[in-house]
């Protein structure tokens, strides 16, 4: 194994050994992936150690397709009875969940399923396998919206790793990272806040101040900040860290586009239209580049970048991005998702813009608070339903109805931490019917 990786690993990304003067690390890992099983025909163990070594560095980069080559080529060389193969493929169900793509939640849930029954067949076994398996079941429950279930599963998984001393430390604190951001999905940023705080620190001793973990936890951070409504410091942390990201790790990797998802999400609540336009195409650039059309970057980006839009009266292509992000959610993710019915929310405000009433009430009535609260980490997302609602049933001269609504609203929407613009819809309409009742 160490000839390989010093050999014909790394040694092919030498110029003078006949690598291009610009090969990357990455593309010598490509290069070398063919002379595995060439090389270690006959000492599989070693083969399928060198491949999953490979799907993780893979993994870590968001290059989903090679990383999901690699784990399954590991698992059919650990062979069918082999711990490690169980490993590999809960990793890999852990990725596919992850990756947003259409029908990978699914696909995951599957996988694990498969791996639970061979667990059971197998008898006892390394502890290490329930470290993966809880880690598994945690990020399909957060990607399917049950916040609830990824924070316990999350918080198995690092217990469990915490009792394993040769368990890596560095990925020891990444099943921590998870377990801190299931605090967001549940709307808890002040405690989110803190332990990012607490896993920057500790990162940065284990891998450096400016390592990718801690730049990860970082985001982590601007996450929090934001769900607090701390805009200005969301978009402080945000602006600093984009050019690490896109040198780092690139511009379409998945971490890069969660960070500058957030960095316009907090300019669209500052009320900067100009600047969350301009990150959110630019997410959903980057994001159609890579996964296509029905991916989850591409969809709620091209949906923010619409609501900012219609928000800064910009209805003509609001409306023609707002429906296309809609469309597209319901197909690759059915009418009940989370992201689904976000899409349908920025629709609704489009269409209310233009005074297409009938059609927006409609789609408002479709939506699963619920679900949509739990995606964003916003408990009291229905506030927004609501609001478009009374808005609603004011132009439509309905007066009772919209105060019925308003009253729902307030109080959800007015809070300190609450969005400024939506907190400046609910005034505004406020004093609009109370204008009524004076006349």
């Amino acid at each position: 194994m160490n000839r390989f990786l010093v050999t014909d690993l790394l040694g092919h990304s030498d110029p003078f050994r006949g690598g291009a003067s610009g090969e990357t690390l990455v593309d010598a890992v490509k290069a070398a992936l063919p002379r595995i099983d060439r090389q270690f025909g006959s000492a599989p163990e070693v083969a399928a150690r060198l491949h999953h070594a490979a799907a993780r560095a893979f993994d870590n980069r968001s290059n989903y397709p090679e990383a999901r080559s690699e784990y399954q080529r590991a698992s059919e060389l650990y062979g069918p009875t082999s711990q490690d193969a169980i490993i590999a493929n809960l990793q890999r169900a852990a990725m596919d969940a992850r990756s947003f793509q259409q029908g990978s939640v699914p696909g995951a849930r599957m996988i694990v399923e498969q791996q639970e029954a061979r667990l059971g067949q197998m008898g006892p076994h390394r502890p290490e396998v329930d470290v993966w398996l809880a880690s598994a079941r945690g990020m399909i429950a957060l990607i399917s919206n049950d916040a609830k279930q990824a924070a316990a599963q999350f918080q198995a998984a690092a217990d469990r790793a915490q009792q394993i001393p040769s368990f890596d430390a560095s990925a020891r604190l990444t099943l921590k990272q998870r377990q801190a951001f299931s605090n967001i999905r549940l709307g808890d940023g002040s405690k989110a806040e803190r332990l990012f705080r607490e896993l920057i620190n500790a990162f940065s001793q284990t891998d450096g101040p400016e390592s990718a973990n801690v730049l990860r936890v970082r985001l982590n951070l601007a996450q929090a900040f934001m769900i607090q409504g701390k805009n200005k410091e969301a978009i402080a942390e945000t602006r600093s860290l984009y050019p690490l990201f896109a040198a780092r790790l690139g511009e379409t990797h998945e971490l890069t586009l969660q960070l500058l998802t957030t960095q316009a999400q907090c300019e669209g609540a500052a009320g900067l239209w100009d600047d969350a336009i301009r990150d959110d195409l630019n997410v959903y650039n980057a994001a159609m580049k890579k996964q296509g059309p029905t991916s989850f970057f591409a969809i709620a980006s091209l949906s923010d970048a619409a609501l900012a839009q219609c928000r800064a009266a910009k209805y003509r292509d609001g409306e023609v991005n707002a429906r296309k992000a809609y469309d597209q959610a319901r197909k690759a993710f059915g009418p009940a998702h989370g992201l689904t019915g976000g899409a349908a929310d920025t629709l609704a405000t489009c269409l209310i813009g233009i005074n297409q009433l009938p059609e927006a009430s409609r789609l408002l009535e479709s939506i699963d608070s619920d679900a949509v609260a739990q995606l964003t980490g916003f408990p009291a997302w229905s506030a927004n339903v609501a609001l478009a609602q009374a808005e609603i049933a004011y132009r439509e001269g309905d007066v009772t109805t919209a105060r019925e609504k308003l009253a729902i609203a307030r109080p959800a929407l007015m809070r300190p931490d609450a969005e400024p613009y939506t907190r400046r819809q609910v005034e505004k309409l406020g004093e609009a019917l109370a204008a009524i009742s004076r006349k």
